[in-house]
């Protein structure tokens, strides 16, 4: 228990460096607010899934993986997006096939994982189909900007630290887990949900933090740009030592959670103020009820 504690702290830390620098160099290259979600911070605040991926390859954990990815995207979503539409979250009218694939990523993967198998393959066709998005991102025109585009030293050292402590923490976590999921009997796929949501901490202060400073673009953007990333960059890193064996069908109430919860938060944002706030309600209600019944 105290290892995976100590796991996700290092990962919260380690996010919180990564956030923090990135938004100083996003908006150093005058990324809008929107963009900025979706892309710098949604991959930084991914991170911690993404190493915790990767750490699950090396111990061939695939089922603590895609319970992370579920796990994460469902707390995201249901959670994180709960508490956002609380505050009045709002939906942009641009950047649609973002709030597409955030649906389509995850059914994806699911496809891919029917067969109780994820291959590096299908790996490389996840990771392809984000490099498209992620040129949707930016427009193709030249800026008009004429900031530096000299990255500082201390501004390189931050990400540095970052990834390490994203590193450290994601092994430490991911081995705790497995030993606690042992101890208790507890399937990898809920030990996945667990971790899922402490990985998912990173997005929940970025969301905080976000409100606070009334920018409410880079809450949606961030929400939806990691849940994105979750199942099309952070999943395709545990095949990083071969094709896994996954048990795809002991994680289905996961894999709905995560799909069906952002839809609901997609369609909570395009809805009334007081709407939104009974959506969030029922959002952030389904999270514990989904919580409860895994466990």
């Amino acid at each position: 228990m105290i290892q995976v504690i100590l796991g996700i702290i290092l990962l919260i830390i380690g996010g919180e460096i990564a956030i923090t620098t990135s938004e100083k160099i996003s908006k150093k290259f005058g990324i809008s607010n929107l963009t900025i979600g979706l892309s710098l911070i949604a991959i930084m605040t991914s991170l911690p899934e993404i190493f915790t991926n990767i750490a699950s390859g090396i111990e061939k954990e695939a089922n603590i993986a895609l319970g992370n990815v579920y796990g994460s995207n469902s707390s995201n979503a249901l959670l994180i997006g709960g508490i956002a539409l609380l505050f009045g979250v709002h939906e942009k009218k641009y950047k649609k096939i973002s709030n597409y694939l955030a649906i389509i990523a995850p059914i994806i993967l699911y496809f891919f994982c029917s067969d109780s198998r994820i291959t590096q393959s299908e790996s490389i066709i996840l990771i392809l189909i984000y490099i498209f998005f992620s040129k949707t991102l930016f427009p193709s025109k030249k800026t008009k900007n004429k900031k530096s585009t000299t990255l500082e030293t201390k501004s390189l050292t931050y990400i540095l630290l970052s990834v390490f402590l994203l590193w450290t923490g994601g092994n430490m976590a991911v081995e705790g887990a497995i030993s606690f999921s042992e101890k208790f009997g507890w399937s990898d796929v809920f030990s996945g949900l667990i971790l899922g949501f402490g990985t998912s901490l990173p997005e929940l202060t970025v969301t905080f933090a976000a409100i606070k400073k009334k920018n409410l673009d880079m809450v949606s953007g961030n929400l939806i740009g990691s849940n994105i990333i979750n199942p099309l960059i952070a999943m395709p890193f545990v095949t990083i030592t071969g094709n896994m064996d996954v048990a795809i069908k002991n994680g289905n109430e996961m894999a709905l959670a995560a799909i069906a919860g952002t839809f609901i938060y997609i369609l909570g944002t395009i809805q009334k103020k007081n709407i939104k706030k009974i959506i969030g309600l029922i959002s952030i209600s389904l999270f514990v009820l989904l919580i409860l019944n895994q466990s």
